[in-house]
C-alpha cells in the first residue's frame, strides 16, 4: 500500500448515533451489524491478514476497544481499551465442506452475520474462508455500526486489501504494548 495513514483519534464518549446503534440492539429484533463478503481467486494468506488487523489495530482505537456502559442508561457509554484483547478472536478461519459453491458460502455468511457479537469485548470479526470451489477463498468482514458506517468500513477496506496481487510483507507491530499504554492511560484518566 501507498501512504499508510495516521494513527486515528477516537472520542472515548459514545457520539449520540453510535449509542443508539449499541442501545437498540438489546432488542434480540435489531442488529447493528454491517457485513461484506469478499470472494477471492485463491485462499487468504492467514499470516498477512492477521498482521493487516494487528497493524490496523493500532491504528484505529475502536478496532482494540469494547463498550464500557457506566451509570445504566442515564449516561451514555463509553469506549475503553479492552485489556483482555485478543486478535485471533478477531480474526478466524472457517472451511466449507465439498463442494464449496455459492449457496454453502451464503448459508455460512448469514450464519455468521445472525450470530450476536459478544458485547464485553471489541465489535467486529474478520473470517478467512476455505473451500470454495475452483480453489478460491473468501472473506467476510463484520463490523458493529456503533464501530463505523458504510464509508468508514470502505476506508477501513484500505487497511486489509490489497491493489497488487503479492503484496510486500507488513511490518510486525507490537499490539501487547500499545494495549498496555492504552490501559494505562485510561486509567489515569479515570
Amino acid at each position: 500500500m501507498a501512504d499508510e495513514p495516521a494513527a486515528t483519534s477516537f472520542a472515548q464518549r459514545m457520539t449520540e448515533a453510535e449509542a443508539l446503534m449499541w442501545n437498540v440492539e438489546k432488542d434480540p429484533w435489531f442488529s447493528s451489524n454491517i457485513g461484506t463478503l469478499l470472494v477471492c481467486d485463491r485462499p487468504l494468506d492467514d499470516t498477512l491478514l492477521r498482521r493487516r488487523m494487528a497493524a490496523a489495530s493500532v491504528d484505529i482505537p475502536r478496532l482494540r476497544e469494547h463498550v464500557v456502559e457506566r451509570g445504566g442508561r442515564r449516561t451514555t457509554p463509553v469506549w475503553r481499551t479492552d485489556p483482555e484483547f485478543e486478535l485471533d478472536y478477531h480474526v478466524r478461519r472457517m472451511a466449507l465442506a465439498e463442494p464449496g459453491d455459492r449457496a454453502q458460502l451464503l448459508e455460512l455468511a448469514t450464519r455468521v452475520m445472525q450470530d450476536p457479537f459478544d458485547r464485553t469485548r471489541p465489535l467486529w470479526l474478520f473470517v478467512a474462508i476455505d473451500g470454495l470451489e475452483d480453489g478460491r477463498g473468501a472473506l467476510l468482514v463484520k463490523l458493529h455500526h456503533a464501530i463505523t458506517d458504510g464509508q468508514g468500513g470502505i476506508r477501513l477496506a484500505g487497511r486489509y486489501m490489497d491493489i497488487e496481487r503479492d503484496p510486500g510483507p507488513v511490518p510486525d507491530v507490537d499490539l501487547d504494548a500499545v494495549i498496555t499504554e492504552a490501559v494505562a492511560k485510561e486509567q489515569q484518566e479515570d
